[in-house]
């Protein structure tokens, strides 16, 4: 265990460690520095004041770059090769001229497309951004002041965010349809489907009956990196982990008679609560298979959440949808 003590005259709001280089973390503070540390040395190895107070900051994937996120509401990517802070790119995340910016408060990175990254911030929205550009806005929740961090899904499909409403919302990705321009058109989400949970600060999808397919065949341990890797499991285990997954619903055909569902739907039904608060997703359903053990569907998701009140809760997508009527 290492003590680095520096002199950091204001509280530090983000950290994050480097996905390929475990010597090397990142910080942000409210002294307006975002500085990288060298965890053998003890010692910052490079710093940038960047005049406002940092609220977020977020490696890229490839630990070549990160992304600061600022109490104004602005982002900043900067190139973070050899250690060494240099800024890139100005990221503008608001359309309209009258807009009220408040602070970032979390990215993450998309697990299907590295240059895709989910920002949330103290506005109310969330928005998506591939490269420079907002690609997709999600709107339902509230969030006024508080530190919230919106969660792609394991297939990067769906976006999970506890919210002040004490509700957890759920977005279903739209990926933008191509104009022919240079600057894609972003898609704004208002349809998304919640559940209450009091007091709610911190939502997560549970990724442990979903293991991606493919992370065997890659390298366990990365050139720069002293971090160990996954612990073996025994395949059985595994699958008794996938077994676990509630039983995919019928669909009705249109001659009235019922069919298990072997592929995935792809027509959103209506959602509802059942009366013990369990979470009902009608996004359509699809089971684990043995060639591909991400979930195509929300149907078996699970939702781990944490409150105020110190209580952590699972929650996990098994009823059936709920009717709501006719609409015309």
């Amino acid at each position: 265990m290492y003590l680095i003590r520096k002199n950091v005259f204001a509280a530090v709001t983000c950290i994050q460690f480097n996905p390929t280089d475990d010597d090397y973390f990142i910080s942000g503070s409210l002294d307006k520095k975002v500085r990288i540390w060298n965890i053998p040395s003890r010692k910052v190895v490079d710093w940038s004041d960047l005049h406002d107070m940092i609220t977020s900051v977020c490696y890229y994937p490839d630990g070549q770059g990160a992304i600061v996120g600022l109490h104004n509401g602005n982002c900043k990517s900067y190139s973070t090769a050899d250690c060494k802070l240099e800024l890139k790119d100005q990221i503008e995340l608001h359309t309209k001229a009258k807009a009220d910016p408040k602070k970032i408060t979390s990215f993450q990175f998309s697990p299907s497309n590295p240059s895709e990254v989910v920002i949330t911030s103290a506005d109310s929205r969330i928005r998506i951004i591939d490269g420079l550009h907002v690609i997709e806005k999600l709107i339902g929740y509230k969030n006024t002041s508080s530190q919230f961090t919106a969660q792609y899904t394991a297939d990067g499909k769906y976006v999970i965010c506890a919210s002040e409403d004490s509700q957890v919302y759920i977005w279903k990705h739209e990926k933008p349809k191509n104009s022919g321009g240079t600057k894609p058109k972003y898609v704004t989400t208002t349809s998304y489907e919640h559940f209450s949970c009091m007091e709610v600060t911190v939502a997560v999808p549970w990724h442990g009956s979903n293991k991606p397919q493919g992370l065997d065949n890659e390298p366990q341990a990365k050139c720069n990196s002293k971090r160990s890797g996954p612990l073996s499991v025994d395949d059985n285990v595994q699958a008794k982990k996938s077994s676990q997954l509630p039983p995919v619903p019928k669909k009705v055909t249109e001659k009235g008679t019922n069919e298990d569902s072997e592929q995935p739907s792809n027509t959103d039904t209506d959602v509802g609560e059942s009366d013990d608060g369990s979470l009902l997703l009608g996004i359509g359903a699809a089971a684990a298979t043995p060639n591909n053990n991400i979930q195509s569907t929300a149907w078996g998701l699970v939702i781990v959440t944490a409150g105020l009140g110190g209580e952590i809760r699972v929650y996990q997508n098994v009823g059936l949808p709920v009717k709501v009527g006719n609409l015309f």
